[in-house]
């Protein structure tokens, strides 16, 4: 290795070491009353995937929009088996006819793929809203328990 490389690899790891102790200093309790803190960390992705409500919901969810996806399934098998007919069809690329019924797919393909969207979004947005109250129970739960069990400060982890 060159010595200018294996220099700046010494001076890397030296200010890493600087870095690490001066955190480490900066986390030490400032006063000695500050080193009798309760400190707990809850894993809130954890508790949310295991909470049976998101479950209920999900199902929920599931029945709500189930049958107006399966009408978009079986639209876009039809719309899939015309474009195999249009693609199949014998008739002149310049033909009026063929050209109407191109046109009439690409119509009826770009209004399934709005209503497909749109279906997203109300999902989506449905969602959110009923996921929005299982955090607050979360919440809620996280800061009962913490006063409960007197801890001093309870950090949320993603």
């Amino acid at each position: 290795m060159k010595p200018v490389l294996e220099s700046r690899n010494l001076l890397r790891g030296a200010a890493a070491c600087g870095l690490m102790l001066l955190w480490a200093a900066a986390l030490r309790p400032a006063h000695a009353e500050d080193a009798g803190k309760r400190i707990a960390v809850v894993n809130v992705a954890r508790v949310f995937s295991s909470y049976q409500k998101v479950g209920d919901i999900q199902k929920r969810l599931e029945k709500l929009f189930e049958p107006e996806y399966n009408a978009l399934k079986k639209e876009a098998e039809e719309l899939q088996k015309r474009k195999t007919a249009i693609e199949m069809d014998p008739r002149p690329k310049n033909d009026v006819g063929f050209f109407q019924d191109v046109q009439k797919f690409e119509l009826d393909k770009l209004k399934h793929e709005i209503r497909f969207q749109n279906l997203a979004k109300d999902v989506e947005e449905k969602r959110k809203n009923e996921m929005r109250a299982v955090l607050n129970d979360i919440k809620t739960a996280i800061r009962v328990v913490g006063s409960a069990d007197k801890y001093d400060l309870v950090l949320r982890a993603p």
